[in-house]
């Protein structure tokens, strides 16, 4: 598939709510421009959208750089991955996730990690294609 990965814009906002709305995070399209604007005002964040040749975001993937205390170089989390339902299976995904490594690579990071909710077997299976090992558990609190 022809496809172009760019940053998000705001110009986006539809379509990322939709996107995330996908990934089971309801979002207006109004929240979603806000969003955008935040990350992208951000110089650890980067929020890439994977357009089709018809300019249609069919991919979005958000990403962090950040600094650790336990090792000398960053590490980038992969926050955000979601191909558009009509358009998985086509590698889509497997582009993103390698733009954001490319991404890790420029910016000296020691790896990627990310985390994914448990009932999702599917991307757990991808992710392993693409070489990612399950290395432990997250835990959180919600506060009020």
């Amino acid at each position: 598939m022809d496809l172009t990965v760019r940053d998000a814009a705001a110009a986006d906002a539809e379509a990322v709510a939709g996107l995330l709305e996908q990934l089971g995070y309801p979002t207006t399209a109004r929240q979603a421009e806000r969003r955008l604007q935040v990350l992208g005002g951000s110089a650890d964040w980067r929020v890439l959208a994977a357009v089709d040749p018809g300019g249609v975001v069919v991919g979005l993937v958000a990403a962090e750089v950040i600094p650790l205390l336990e090792h000398d170089d960053p590490v980038c989390r992969l926050a955000a991955l979601v191909v558009d339902d009509a358009h998985r299976g086509r590698g889509i995904g497997a582009v993103m996730v390698r733009a954001v490594e490319e991404l890790a690579r420029e910016r000296g990071c020691h790896g990627v990690m990310l985390t994914t909710a448990r009932h999702r077997a599917g991307a757990h299976a991808f992710y392993r294609r693409l070489g990612y090992v399950d290395t432990g558990l997250r835990f959180v609190k919600m506060l009020d």
